[in-house]
């Protein structure tokens, strides 16, 4: 906990940080107004958009010659947004975009030397903003940059130390991490973190834990990321993106290839989402979300796979892991929770050319036992379909109230290509929901 919080004071927060500190800095400061509250967030969003595409609207009221106020530069940043990506090709040509080069070969160096001062002038306001600062300027649409700018270092300079609102907003994030470290929990995602090569940080753990967590209950990261998409512009983005990665799953060849590319579009989607959110509670959880799925990229080249998949009805997360014997043999093993029949996990294997493996479910025998037959029966239908071979009830055995993280090894055998991994695991899924 004290080296993140060392860290963060040496390095600053990030981006989505700074934001989720203003949001509840705003959230709990008295006396100001619903239309204060959405004109402060505007603000706020508009010089982060000025830094995040390298000033590009500051160019734009340069070159219409107009007033660098408040108001020009919020019309400029509108028009450079389209409905997909955020910036107009024309603007994007002129200024370089995102970039990071703005080019400027038919403006005279009067206006070049007039952008780095405004440049400088938005850099200084997005990095004292405050919410007394704000409240004390009270900018309007006509307010100048440079008089923002220095409203905003001074409410800097005669702040008599750190905000309330501010301290307390410290608090909570250091709860929140002393809670994400504390706890046999905890030990366990640092140990899956290691396992698979990925650094083991409080953020991490904290990730880690939440997409544990999905494993075993039907709301997970893919049910969050729904719900949190489902108020937005990229709700069908990211439906789409859940649904190809389900679809390339059974299609096994190139699965790995879009599950990396459909998750870093959804990474990009959340980014966008953030942007546009004016709630704390929203913007932690997709902070976490976020985490979340940077955690499942990164663990996808340890042959450890969350993915999205829909079961009677529901987006859940199922986990798929392959690993392999010291000499031959591999085991793919795909775990799915479920509402009325606990969390399923099958593990298989082969040898000799026939595939063999274990059923477990986390229900008591009395309780499952005919669901999980049903379901060993169904397996068996969509497995020969996949390998054109006879996949025998007898070679699949039953286990009941498996406990958790109950880890089965790879046993010498028959090396199982991702291909085929893949496969059955999208047709355990199928079984599972019923088909």
């Amino acid at each position: 906990l004290k080296q993140e919080l060392d860290g963060r004071q040496q390095e600053g927060d990030t981006p989505a940080e700074k934001y989720a500190r203003f949001l509840y800095q705003l959230e709990k400061k008295n006396g100001i107004s619903e239309e204060e509250r959405e004109s402060y967030i505007g603000i706020y969003r508009l010089f982060r958009t000025l830094k995040k595409t390298d000033h590009a609207a500051i160019g734009t009221v340069l070159n219409e010659g107009a007033e660098m106020t408040i108001g020009n530069l919020l019309s400029a940043t509108r028009s450079m947004k389209t409905a997909s990506r955020g910036i107009d090709a024309k603007i994007d040509d002129r200024f370089g975009g995102v970039d990071g080069k703005y080019r400027t070969p038919s403006i005279s160096a009067q206006i070049e030397t007039a952008f780095r001062y405004y440049s400088l002038q938005a850099d200084s306001v997005y990095e004292h903003m405050s919410i007394d600062g704000l409240v004390a300027a009270q900018p309007t649409e006509d307010t100048l940059l440079p008089e923002l700018a220095e409203a905003m270092a001074a409410a800097e300079e005669t702040a008599d130390g750190e905000s309330a609102e501010s301290k307390a907003y410290a608090g909570v994030r250091a709860r929140q991490i002393r809670e994400s470290l504390a706890g046999e929990e905890a030990e366990r995602a640092a140990m899956e973190l290691e396992r698979n090569e990925i650094p083991v940080t409080p953020n991490y753990v904290e990730a880690m834990r939440a997409l544990r967590q999905g494993r075993r209950k039907t709301d997970s990261i893919w049910d969050s990321l729904a719900r949190l998409s489902s108020r937005s512009a990229d709700a069908a983005t990211v439906r789409d993106a859940m649904t190809a990665v389900e679809e390339a799953l059974g299609e096994g060849a190139r699965f790995e290839e879009i599950y990396q590319d459909k998750t870093q579009e959804m990474i990009e989607d959340l980014d966008r989402m953030m942007e546009d959110t004016g709630t704390t509670i929203d913007l932690q959880m997709m902070l976490l979300t976020k985490r979340q799925l940077s955690v499942a990229t990164r663990q996808a080249d340890r042959g450890s796979y969350d993915i999205p998949v829909e079961v009677d009805g529901e987006q859940v997360n199922l986990h798929v892991t392959i690993r392999e014997a010291d000499g031959n043999g591999s085991l793919m093993s795909a775990s799915v929770p479920t509402t009325e029949h606990g969390v399923l996990t099958l593990s298989l294997s082969v040898k000799e050319g026939r595939l063999s493996g274990v059923l477990n479910t986390s229900e008591a025998q009395a309780v499952a036992e005919n669901y999980v037959k049903a379901l060993r029966t169904r397996f068996g239908r969509a497995a020969e379909a996949v390998t054109g071979e006879e996949a025998a009830e007898d070679r699949i055995s039953l286990i009941y109230q498996a406990g958790e993280d109950r880890e089965l090894q790879a046993a010498p055998g028959d090396k199982m290509e991702g291909e085929l991994c893949f496969k059955l695991a999208h047709a355990f899924v199928l079984a599972v929901s019923g088909s």
